[in-house]
């Protein structure tokens, strides 16, 4: 209605004579849109009228418009919509200016009211008076990020906006095949297009007028839409992932002809392979940049990643080498060094990888297999194939796969036309010197790489020999691992080969099976034999130990193994030819149960080692030396039932008992911490006899020694008196045997220890050992003063005329308080009842002390006379020229051993005293403890040194007492 009523107008509005409809139609038709917009500018600045005019056309035509790209946009009912805008015609002016003002009077704008339409009453459209307001190019970023490509896509039209303004907006996931929005997608990416030119009517000249000039579209060149595309592909990559929409772009960019995409599309094409094609996906979740940054190298093991054995030449087909043609071309194209090799040397790359995943490696060595055809092979120069297994299969640490070595051996060329190598040619030797190589040994994790690097430079012929080598090894590495003791094929020529420290380790680890393998007959056992002594043939592992070393390291692992019942009996057969002595079958055995003594965590013989150590004794012939095992075994068993502690509350283990510097400490240590022990001397000499000392009086000796602590220390005189007398007589017993059995300097220990123990006993008091016999102590005491040195002599006499004087007084007092009652008695017996009787107590009793002091000084003199008859008997052994009869207080012997027994006379010779009543006193025995320690000759031992210390301390021991007789 606005553009009907509006060209109307412009019909009656007459400029030059002319209505101005048709004036400007002619202008736009013979002149440039520029000089129309001047004119016509020039014309509403003079003319009210026509500004009216014009601007009334205009907001009409724009109202118009907007009104049809609305119904586009949001689907309205397009009945609603206005009629469709008229082309201007040429129209005849109107007579004289009444006909004009008729024309205005008959135009009336404000009667135009809005349509009304059904699209309204939807809230998810704005009302038609908005949408007038709205920011075209607003609304159309607004319908792209929301996806609603149909009307972004009609807005970009009807307002020529900038595509890749718009594009930018869409979401990144949106794809160009997608249903519902991809062709609209598709319709809006930017592509190369010609300058559309505007059209030229009166409308378009009046918009300009009023709205300004209309900017066209920028027209982007062919880099800047190469650019675009690939940031667009680029931030799909990055943000969603989606390398199938990044294609789509791509694929739509290079069909408008946009140039430069060719790369992205290889790249792109190559990375959707591996991430929708590989067998393994979840490992390679690589962007594009992760794509650009690997090498190919990286690329090709990624691609196989995965592959199984059966897949493995299938991934190669369709996944590897369409990638290694793109790299090739790519080089090629560039002039890279060595482009013709791409192929080949990707392919090794990654089989050398493949040292540790020999089931993969194994097909691609089939798949090489000089028995196919060239184009078939992956690898297809024969001395590549070989290096590469060799590398591969020397450097492998699997040591459970020697089947597929096996098959990677049977795929090895021939090389029959190769160079005879020399004679004295070892390929172990040539191969030791590979690895010995500065470049293999600095390498630490690509030695693989480095081993074939160091083999390109060797001949054919020296291949041919490595591989003959490598057929010897894999049979080697077979009977080991059959055995349970498998070697890397490396280490048989680096770390066995001419080391015999290391041959005898894996010989004893074989031997012992300590793989696991459980071996119960003997036909096992003798081929494990057999296999050992096979495998010490010149060139095989064991070349470097004898046969019967090797039969050695073999009973040795069969006794450690506890199959000591076969090991007996293969012991007393002929053992293959190689039978063994006596002394190596003890010497086997020994050491066989020393290993479970040593191991064993309680000192028990029936349970555990111990019971293994001790029924391996069993498995030879006894000899003394396993008889002496065996008791070392008991008696730790017997130690281990008294709970013996190595420290507070832990218990002593038999390694512990064996590594014990001195044994007897153990005894001392069972005296120590179990009290009643003391009491079973044979026990305990028992265990000191099986600890190893059997014939070592000394260390009897010793262990008495402890008894008699620990008797003391219980309060048992008669166990302590009883051992050392026992210890008196062992040490007798030593000075009879041979200064060669008995040395000197041991004697001098064995009676160290036993007049320090007499000693310490016989210098106890009563408080100590209640009830104990004085004249038993004396006794110990003669042993000592004879055994000490003689610096010790005068101390020890003391104490001896000490415990003699003891001894008188308590005799005396005895007979004192027997003496009044046989008075009183005889008095009584002959009538005296006289009554002055009554009246003498104190002369009685001045008598009695007269009695005592007179007692007092006869002891005395009787102690002097026994001290200077006992000294004297002594004297009689200082030197050979004296004879034994000098004396008359002693005897003489009465036996080869010189057994001496001297006893002074109650009287002592031709001393009598003045007293009567004096009793008699029995005679004391001090050249007792004489016995057994005089030579065969019938003199002492030692009494060189027994003379010297009698004539130096006899003075001042005994002085005292002539001081006393004389004072009596």
């Amino acid at each position: 209605m606005g553009l009907e009523a509006t060209e109307l107008w412009m019909t009656k509005v007459l400029k030059d004579g002319i209505p101005l409809v048709q004036w400007l139609s002619d202008n736009v038709s013979r002149a440039d849109d520029d000089a129309v917009v001047e004119k016509l500018k020039v014309l509403i600045e003079e003319e009210d009228e026509v500004r009216d005019v014009c601007e009334a056309r205009w907001i009409a035509s724009e109202r118009a418009w907007r009104w049809k790209l609305y119904a586009q946009l949001y689907d309205v009912d397009k009945t609603a919509l206005p009629p469709a805008r008229p082309s201007f015609k040429e129209a005849a002016p109107d007579e004289g200016s009444d006909g004009a003002e008729d024309a205005w009077g008959e135009l009336d704008l404000e009667g135009c009211s809005e349509p009304s339409f059904s699209a309204q009453e939807n809230p998810d459209y704005p009302p038609f008076s908005t949408f007038l307001r709205q920011n075209l190019r607003h609304l159309a970023l607004n319908f792209a990020s929301e996806l609603k490509l149909r009307q972004a896509r009609i807005l970009a039209e009807e307002c020529s906006l900038d595509s890749m303004i718009l594009c930018d907006q869409i979401p990144l996931h949106a794809q160009p095949s997608d249903p519902d929005h991809g062709c609209d997608l598709i319709s809006l990416l930017p592509r190369p297009q010609p300058r559309r030119s505007s059209p030229r009517n009166p409308d378009s000249v009046i918009r300009i007028v009023f709205r300004g000039g209309h900017q066209e579209p920028e027209l982007y060149s062919n880099n800047q839409l190469t650019e675009w595309y690939l940031r667009r592909v680029n931030a799909i990559d990055n943000n969603t992932g989606h390398i199938d929409t990044a294609i789509e772009f791509v694929q739509h960019g290079a069909s408008f002809g946009i140039h430069g995409l060719e790369l992205i599309a290889e790249d792109l094409n190559l990375l959707s392979k591996l991430l929708y094609e590989a067998p393994d996906q979840s490992k390679c979740q690589w962007t594009l940049d992760d794509w650009r940054s690997k090498s190919s190298d990286e690329v090709v093991d990624a691609y196989l990643r995965g592959s199984t054995p059966q897949t493995l030449t299938r991934n190669i087909n369709r996944l590897v080498l369409p990638y290694l043609g793109v790299m090739e071309s790519r080089r090629a194209r560039i002039s890279a060094p060595s482009w013709e090799t791409t192929i080949p040397d990707a392919i090794r790359f990654w089989a050398l990888s493949q040292a540790d995943n020999l089931p993969l490696l194994a097909a691609i060595i089939q798949a090489s297999s000089p028995t196919l055809r060239l184009p078939e092979r992956s690898i297809k120069n024969n001395e590549e194939l070989a290096r590469i297994a060799i590398a591969c299969v020397y450097t492998s640490s699997r040591l459970d796969q020697w089947n597929l070595m096996n098959k990677i051996f049977e795929c090895m060329p021939a090389f029959p036309d190769a160079e005879p190598v020399p004679k004295n040619f070892r390929a172990s030797e040539f191969l030791r010197d590979l690895f010995n190589t500065p470049e293999v040994l600095n390498s630490s994790s690509d030695i693989t790489h480095q081993l074939y690097q160091v083999l390109t430079k060797t001949s054919a012929g020296s291949l041919s020999a490595i591989l003959d080598g490598l057929d010897d090894h894999l049979t080697t590495a077979e009977v080991l691992a059959r055995w349970n003791v498998p070697v890397r094929l490396k280490d048989l020529i680096i770390k066995f080969q001419g080391n015999r420290t290391e041959q005898e380790k894996l010989a004893t680890k074989m031997a012992r099976q300590e793989g696991g393998l459980e071996m119960e007959s003997e036909d096992e056992w003798e081929a494990l034999m057999e296999g050992m002594i096979e495998l010490s043939c010149p060139g095989r592992v064991f070349d470097g130990l004898e046969k019967n070393h090797i039969m050695r390291l073999f009973f040795s692992g069969l006794l450690t193994s506890g199959k000591f019942k076969l090991a007996k009996a293969l012991f007393s057969s002929s053992c293959g030819g190689h039978p063994l002595s006596a002394d190596v079958q003890e010497e086997l055995v020994i050491c066989a149960s020393r290993e479970y003594y040593d191991n064993a965590e309680s000192g028990n013989q029936n349970v555990g080692e111990m019971r293994l150590a001790l029924e391996c004794l069993s498995a030879a012939r006894s000899t003394p030396q396993i008889q002496n095992e065996r008791d070392f075994i008991e008696a730790t068993s017997r130690l281990a039932s008294f709970k013996l502690c190595s420290q507070p509350g832990v218990l002593m283990t038999p390694i512990q008992i064996r590594l014990k510097p001195n044994k007897l400490d153990l005894i001392e240590q069972l005296l120590s911490t179990n009290g009643d022990a003391y009491k079973h001397q044979d026990m305990i000499l028992e265990l000191v006899n099986k600890l190893g000392f059997g014939h070592d009086a000394l260390s009897q000796i010793r262990a008495l020694a402890f008894i008699v602590e620990s008797a003391i220390s219980a309060g048992d005189f008669p166990v302590a008196n009883e051992t050392c007398h026992r210890m008196v007589t062992v040490l007798g017993t030593m000075k009879k045997r041979p200064r060669k059995l008995e040395p000197q300097e041991k004697l001098n220990s064995a009676s160290e220890v036993v007049w320090r123990m007499c000693a310490k006993l016989g210098t106890c008091s009563d408080t100590n050992f209640p009830g104990s016999d004085p004249e038993k102590r004396s006794v110990l005491l003669g042993h000592a003063i004879i055994l000490c040195p003689a610096e010790e002599i005068s101390g020890l006499l003391a104490k001896w005329r000490e415990i003699e004087a003891e001894e008188l007084m308590k005799k005396c007092t005895s007979h004192d308080e027997r003496s009044p009652l046989m008075s009183r008695g005889a008095s009584n017996a002959n009538g005296n009842d006289s009554p002055q009787s009554n009246s003498r107590p104190n002369s009685r009793m001045s008598n009695l002390a007269n009695s005592a002091s007179s007692l007092t000084g006869d002891i005395a003199i009787r102690a002097a006379s026994k001290t200077f008859g006992k000294a004297a008997a002594l004297f009689p052994f200082k030197t050979r020229n004296l004879s034994l009869s000098a004396s008359p207080r002693i005897s003489t012997p009465t036996t080869a051993l010189g057994q001496i027994d001297t006893r002074v006379g109650s009287d002592y010779g031709s001393h009598n005293h003045s007293r009567s009543s004096t009793p008699s006193h029995e005679p004391t025995n001090i050249s007792q403890p004489l016995a057994n320690l005089v030579g065969e000759d019938g003199f002492g031992i030692g009494a060189d040194r027994l003379t010297t210390a009698l004539s130096n301390k006899f003075t001042s021991g005994v002085g005292w007492l002539i001081g006393a007789n004389e004072e009596v």
